[in-house]
């Protein structure tokens, strides 16, 4: 819970999405895999595009998106889709499951702090998904409703540098 407090501590510095999104899909393999949940990793137009970040924050929040949809398909099975999507100056992430989903009465209580639908949760993991990517000054919203599966939105600002993106990633923002 004292994360909650500080939530980035640590340094700064560009990392390019696709190789995160990779890791973070390495990392949740082993309890996929246990549910019968494949994982697909696309990084679209955003492969080599960069967001200014505290790498492990970024990455533990992302790993907890997806922990939580691996955790809601769980009895089911299903995939988990870690995409990216670059815009003009933001690029964003979607963690997609499968699963269940939950009503859309519920979806605006998801990030709230002590709020959990798991049996033993504590209802802090998504209040400190919130709260790491507001502070590297993104945001993050969620989509969902019963049988569609749980869609959450990270959008973070891109890391301003000249030439942090290749070609396909200023191609993909130029329109």
């Amino acid at each position: 819970a004292l994360e909650l407090v500080s939530p980035l501590e640590g340094e700064r510095e560009p990392i390019e999405i696709g190789p995160l999104l990779e890791e973070v899909g390495r990392t949740l393999e082993p309890a996929a895999g246990e549910h019968d949940i494949d994982i697909r990793i696309e990084p679209g137009t955003a492969r080599t595009c960069k967001v200014t970040a505290v790498h492990y924050k970024l990455r533990q929040a992302l790993f907890n998106l997806g922990d939580n949809a691996i955790d809601a398909m769980a009895e089911s099975g299903g995939s988990l889709i870690l995409a990216a999507e670059a815009g003009p100056e933001t690029v964003t992430v979607t963690v997609r499951d499968t699963g269940p989903g939950i009503p859309e009465s519920e979806v605006d209580r998801l990030f709230q702090p002590f709020e959990t639908t798991k049996e033993n949760g504590t209802g802090l993991g998504l209040p400190l998904v919130r709260k790491i990517i507001e502070a590297h000054g993104g945001n993050v919203e969620a989509e969902s409703s019963p049988d569609q599966g749980l869609t959450v939105i990270v959008t973070l600002p891109r890391d301003g540098r000249e030439g942090e993106c290749d070609s396909s990633c200023d191609d993909a923002s130029a329109g």
